[in-house]
């Protein structure tokens, strides 16, 4: 069975004492798909954008691992996928 999750957005706005205190967006900018029945997606990516224009981002690479980029810039390159 292969399931696809293409689209998704997901924002959150936090006011602190009647002022804007910032938030953030999560977005998909890739499909998701997972069609072995394993628990980490052959592909896909997840995106967070935060305060001043911050991102973190989440990307399928399709062997059971993932890249994390923060801001552009890839921290691991290949991180393991958990249950």
């Amino acid at each position: 069975m292969t399931y696809t999750i293409t689209k998704f957005t997901f924002a959150l706005d936090v006011t602190t004492n009647g002022s804007a205190g910032g938030g953030f967006l999560a977005e998909l900018t890739a499909p998701i798909v997972e069609s072995t029945g394993d628990y980490c997606p052959e592909s896909g990516a997840v995106k967070i954008t935060g305060a001043n224009s911050t991102t973190a981002e989440l990307i399928y690479n399709g062997n059971g691992t993932t890249t994390i980029k923060a801001n552009g810039v890839v921290v691991n390159a290949s991180a393991p996928c958990y249950e």
